[in-house]
């Protein structure tokens, strides 16, 4: 599924305000992944290379057939509810636990590169107690692995099993969000964008930030840096294979939360196509626009990252601190930051276990041509002996 706008339809430079909802109007100009197979198709009708370049285009097909096919499976399809059991983690974490003296106290709904990572700092500096972000579902602080808690509910949202005796109660419940959450009393970026309206069905008492930027298209510049940059990483992608953890970083994000987020399930590339053709910009207003009619004017701020401590501070009803506005996440700074932590984690981990997986290749490799010698000098041996044994009857 592609999303983009008309050629006649202007962006806007920000979110319409709450009383003017933007109507989205079908578009058919944008590609879709059955572009990319008739393409595909065509270039397979083409003239035969010569046989010298027929074992090294051969592979470079089948690589960039499983790189397209594979992620365009559905992610209802069976073999990846077989995949995340090959990739289950030895010790699931255990569930979080609630302190009734610290309750869910904030959401903020706003979409990623909004400021979302400034805002939990910013959060935690007022007296919050632990502010959860997206960077926690991969990065959590007790260095346990609650990725698959959070295909576990994207599965319940975006993917229901009809009739499953699993899934008893219809969509996503406070207890649900407790069994990830219950530590928190804040939440931002993934966790609370693409489960905004759960989570504040869930929280009824919490106060609502919907967090966002005044400039749309540097908005979406930071986002094509970020995040496409990211989904469309093939070391990333490779790695996903080699490394467990990697594995779940990789299905939680790049296949379940920002294409779900974004509109874009459907196959790889699509999430860039999205954004770059500002398909982005439309889940932007619809999303804000659909927290402006969840939520009452009394328990939301339409909150902008440029406007810093004051009007945060008064809806949450803090004194301003003596400090300035945490800046943090940039896309030369903060996330940069963030990769090179990513590389360390997992990527190097999951080459280290391609070198040992190419050397056990190897070792079986020289062990298969070792049988292979032995068992022939033994028919040559075999042969000889029995050569000899003619010719001594013979004389």
């Amino acid at each position: 599924m592609v999303i983009g706008f008309p050629n006649d339809r202007q962006v806007k430079d920000r979110p319409e305000p709450r009383d003017k909802v933007i109507r989205p109007e079908p578009s058919s100009n944008h590609g879709t992944l059955h572009d990319l197979n008739d393409q595909t198709r065509v270039a397979s009708n083409s003239p035969k290379s010569s046989p010298s370049s027929m074992t090294s285009s051969s592979l470079i097909t089948a690589i960039h057939t499983l790189f397209t096919t594979m992620p365009s499976l559905p992610l209802s399809n069976p073999i990846w509810t077989f995949l995340e059991h090959v990739y289950r983690l030895p010790n699931p974490p255990p569930s979080r636990v609630r302190d009734p003296s610290r309750p869910m106290r904030i959401i903020c709904v706003g979409l990623p590169r909004t400021g979302t990572e400034s805002l939990a700092q910013a959060l935690f500096h007022l007296g919050y107690s632990h502010v959860y972000h997206g960077w926690d579902i991969v990065y959590d602080p007790s260095d346990l692995c609650y990725s698959p808690g959070w295909v576990r509910l994207a599965r319940k949202k975006f993917y229901p099993v009809p009739g499953d005796v699993s899934q008893p109660k219809p969509g996503i419940t406070r207890a649900d969000f407790e069994e990830l959450l219950g530590h928190c009393q804040a939440v931002t970026d993934a966790p609370a964008s693409v489960f905004g309206a759960e989570l504040i069905a869930a929280y009824p008492e919490a106060k609502v930030v919907l967090n966002m930027r005044r400039d749309e298209d540097k908005w979406q510049e930071s986002l094509v840096k970020t995040i496409v940059k990211a989904n469309e990483s093939w070391g990333f992608w490779i790695a996903s294979w080699l490394d467990r953890e990697c594995f779940w970083a990789w299905h939680v994000y790049e296949r379940f939360l920002w294409p779900s987020l974004f509109r874009c399930v459907g196959g790889y590339g699509e999430l860039g196509r999205v954004v770059r053709g500002g398909g982005g910009m439309w889940v932007w207003r619809e999303h804000c626009n659909m927290i402006r009619g969840l939520v009452p004017p009394d328990r939301l701020l339409e909150w902008y990252i440029e406007d810093g401590w004051e009007p945060l501070c008064q809806f949450l009803g803090k004194e301003i601190p003596d400090m300035p506005f945490p800046h943090a996440n940039a896309a030369a700074g903060g996330w940069k930051a963030r990769e090179e932590q990513c590389n360390k984690r997992w990527v190097e981990r999951a080459f280290i276990n391609l070198f040992l997986i190419l050397v056990g290749i190897v070792s079986l490799g020289l062990f298969a041509w070792g049988v292979v010698v032995v068992v022939e000098m033994a028919r040559v041996r075999a042969q000889c002996w029995t050569s000899s044994r003619l010719q001594s009857s013979m004389t």
